[in-house]
């Protein structure tokens, strides 16, 4: 098996549909999409201000995404990448609510089922300071324990 590593930190589920081709292009067996909190809190780095995707865009291009992945291979993996186990401010004061948190990962899980995608969501027992820098990003420990939830689950489903 290859692997391919296309995430970039900070990025939306528009950025992912916008890199979609690339993905695809390298005719992948398996595909992890990993997207959340970045959809509801983004910084706009071109006017200096925090940006949420708007409801519609995060509707339209979840689903508009998933059928990219699945019509170009059968496994497909979508995660959180991120937990947040309470409101989450910044530094400049700028945030995430926890309650936006969960209901955008309602809206994950509920595309995702419809189309027919797996879901792994990673487990609040993660959140410990030894996981992050930041109190947000995944430290090497963090991603180490992150690759074991994914294993794990790619093992269950039998892809591995």
């Amino acid at each position: 098996m290859r692997v391919f590593n296309l995430g970039i930190g900070g990025d939306t589920i528009r950025d992912i549909n916008a890199r979609m081709g690339e993905a695809l292009a390298r005719d992948p067996d398996m595909m992890i999409i990993g997207c959340c909190a970045n959809d509801i809190f983004k910084y706009n780095e071109a006017d200096g201000q925090h940006t949420k995707l708007s409801l519609h865009h995060r509707q339209k291009l979840w689903p508009l995404v998933l059928a990219k992945a699945k019509s170009m291979c059968d496994k497909v993996l979508v995660t959180n990448g991120v937990v947040l186990v309470e409101d989450y401010v910044g530094q400049d004061g700028n945030g995430i609510k926890l309650v936006d948190y969960r209901n955008h990962l309602n809206f994950i899980e509920e595309c995702s089922r419809k189309a027919q995608v797996e879901v792994c969501m990673i487990p609040e027992t993660l959140v410990s300071s030894e996981n992050f820098s930041h109190n947000i990003h995944w430290n090497a420990k963090g991603y180490d324990r992150l690759t074991e939830v994914f294993f794990s689950k790619l093992q269950q489903l039998g892809w591995v």
